[in-house]
């Protein structure tokens, strides 16, 4: 029976495990981290473990009782929000809210005035940053900031600060030590007017990786405790690749992702009860042929949904991993795999979907593979709004006023309706002559024209000349430290 103004409304979502299999899965994880142990090189991260309750094993692991992992997760917050540079809360993270984040560079990017694959350099980080910003599905960003022409020590410094001159979103990154945890703090202090700002409006969600099997290194820990000394949130990942790092069957490999990941979560916890944390990992399979670890298997994105289930059990915020490929550079094969990892990872509610625009299992990245996710991500939100059921959208009085053999079009409920349905951007909806009249450009070429208008006509608010000259002296020190 309808009412009016009642809706009912069955977003589409994707279930690859039961109940049961959830907590199967949950509880081999606190077994992992209890019988089989983890390994923390950081002497602070140790002693927090062994003075709350784990113990000391052989060589060197320190064995994590279930008790304590169930204790730290009911003090991580179940959801939190992201803001951009201006201060406004633009992401939920957490429940069944999906948002997407790109990575739209690696050690090697697809030029585009050429098309040929290039090492990235810095003046591609304002490039990215302007391009993510521009982007209408892309919530956040993750530079990698691998930057060729630039002292190793200090490319991530640079980087970061070149993408957010250039983007307003939130920004997801991973750098190497607490030093470069503290500069980007200062980073998004100098902008934001205060460490309390920073804490209270996070514009930065930090990304720690444990090295699989269950290391968790002296640095990575080093930067969780930095970030809990800054109250920055912190996504916590494993990396597991089936058959090499991490078991061959996927339940195995999904099981010790979760198992790296709540790891960092209890450490994260212990050190600052309530920090704001994301649990997950990248979950995929090895190539036994090539060795490479795959970006494009259908396995990651089942593993993905997983994991996500597993978090949307504890109830606490989950990552998922899209848009991604092993394709070598932007073409069928990288479209197919981006697309059905990004349908699979949105359907199962990952609250952070991050890796678009990854080519080449992740050694180099590809800007028009970045903005067709863009597009897709477009589609996939109109799929997602699912089929709203109402007596207006029934239609049921206008079926019977139109009646048969006549049109709908001229009709006042197609006209108050008919923007509601999905308009694709760069994708072509024309007869094969209209498209040849318009120069019969394929996807690629006109993806690829995309970009270039994005380049030559968005415009990035810039911040205040004195926080451009405290950010610009920051980057003095900087360069003082590697001279």
């Amino acid at each position: 029976m309808l009412y009016p103004g009642h809706t009912i409304l069955a977003t589409p979502e994707l279930k690859v495990l039961s109940q049961d299999q959830k907590e199967i899965i949950y509880n081999t994880a606190l077994d992992i981290m209890e019988t089989a142990g983890v390994r923390v090189d950081h002497p602070e991260g140790r002693s927090l473990l062994l003075d709350s309750g784990a113990r000391s094993g052989k060589n060197d692991r320190i064995h994590i009782p279930s008790w304590l992992t169930q204790k730290a997760l009911s003090t991580v917050p179940p959801f939190f929000h992201l803001y951009n540079r201006e201060g406004e809360p633009v992401m939920t993270v957490g429940g069944r809210h999906v948002n997407y984040c790109s990575q739209p560079d690696s050690g090697f990017i697809d030029d585009l005035e050429t098309g040929q694959r290039r090492p990235f350099v810095r003046e591609d980080s304002k490039t990215c940053g302007l391009i993510c910003d521009a982007l209408p599905n892309i919530d956040m960003s993750s530079p990698s900031s691998m930057i060729s022409n630039v002292p190793a020590d200090i490319a991530y410094l640079l980087g970061h600060k070149d993408f957010m001159l250039n983007n307003t979103k939130p920004i997801m990154h991973g750098v190497l030590n607490p030093w470069q945890v503290e500069q980007l703090a200062e980073m998004h202090t100098i902008i934001l007017g205060s460490r309390e700002a920073l804490a209270q409006r996070p514009v930065y969600l930090h990304f720690l990786m444990s090295i699989t099997p269950h290391i968790h290194t002296h640095e990575g820990i080093a930067r969780l405790l930095t970030c809990a000394k800054y109250g920055i949130p912190v996504m916590a990942a494993g990396c597991t690749a089936g058959g090499s790092v991490g078991p061959a069957t996927l339940a195995g490999n999904v099981a010790t992702t979760i198992a790296e990941s709540l790891t960092s979560l209890v450490i994260g916890q212990l050190a600052k009860p309530g920090l704001p944390m994301v649990m997950g990992g990248v979950p995929s399979v090895t190539d036994m042929r090539s060795g490479i670890f795959c970006y494009g298997a259908p396995e990651l994105g089942l593993m993905v949904a997983a994991q996500s289930e597993v978090a949307q059990y504890l109830k606490i915020p989950c990552m998922g991993t899209a848009g991604c490929t092993d394709a070598v550079t932007f073409d069928e094969q990288a479209t197919m795999e981006a697309y059905h990892s990004l349908w699979a990872n949105t359907l199962s509610g990952a609250n952070i979907i991050h890796d678009i625009a990854f080519t080449e299992s992740a050694n180099h990245a590809s800007l028009e593979l970045l903005a067709a996710c863009d597009e897709m991500i477009g589609m996939l939100k109109a799929f997602m709004k699912g089929i709203e059921i109402t007596p207006e959208t029934l239609a049921l009085d206008v079926i019977k006023q139109v009646g048969p053999g006549n049109e709908y079009l001229s009709n006042p409920h197609t006209l108050k309706h008919c923007r509601e349905s999905y308009m694709p951007g760069v994708a072509v909806r024309q007869t094969y002559d209209q498209w040849q009249a318009k120069g019969g450009k394929f996807y690629k070429e006109r993806m690829t024209e995309k970009l270039r208008e994005i380049i030559n006509t968005h415009k990035v608010p810039e911040l205040s000349k004195e926080a451009l000259a405290d950010l610009d002296e920051l980057e003095k020190t900087w360069w003082q430290s590697v001279s």
